[in-house]
């Protein structure tokens, strides 16, 4: 009990001795209940499904599409917590937060998958199905979903939130 963090973003920082290798984790700590979305992000939040494919290989980020940064800083702003799930592998995940840092999209947390070649259809969405039930599982269900695959309807439609918030 006295070792548990209070509500709030805890960012911890690890080491590995061994290898003197380091990485830094964000927790945060919400009430059952809180409110946050979650958003995809490849065609959700990027120009087009396969944009981070090209730009990875030419070494770029990917586009937004126009306004959704505002439209999602709008959301944190009335006090709903920013959450992305993408079936992206996992080891696109710097990626991943330097791409929602650098189109000034509300920082929040950002789950991959923990594969090394991601998902797409019935993978992402079970990948997205597993993630939303975990949350439920811990009393967090989002008050909005965003997405743009058959997959993340299909996910979605597991998650509990009404059809108008998704």
């Amino acid at each position: 009990e006295a070792d548990r963090l209070e509500l709030g973003r805890h960012r911890v920082h690890l080491v590995v001795e061994e290898y003197w290798n380091t990485a830094e984790v964000l927790i945060d700590v919400v009430p059952a209940g809180a409110p946050f979305f979650v958003s995809d992000v490849d065609g959700t939040l990027t120009t087009s499904e396969n944009a981070e494919a090209w730009d990875f290989l030419l070494g770029t980020l990917p586009d937004p599409h126009p306004f959704a940064a505002e439209a999602l800083s709008l959301l944190a702003s009335k006090g709903y917590r920013p959450m992305y799930i993408t079936a992206r592998p996992e080891w696109l995940d710097r990626r991943t937060r330097e791409f929602v840092a650098v189109h000034g999209f509300p920082p929040g947390l950002i789950h991959t998958t923990l594969t090394y070649t991601g998902g797409t259809g019935d993978t992402a969405a079970a990948y997205k199905t597993e993630e939303l039930a975990m949350l439920a599982g811990k009393g967090l269900v989002p008050s909005w979903l965003f997405g743009n695959k058959d997959s993340d309807a299909k996910a979605f439609d597991t998650a509990g939130v009404p059809p108008d918030h998704r």
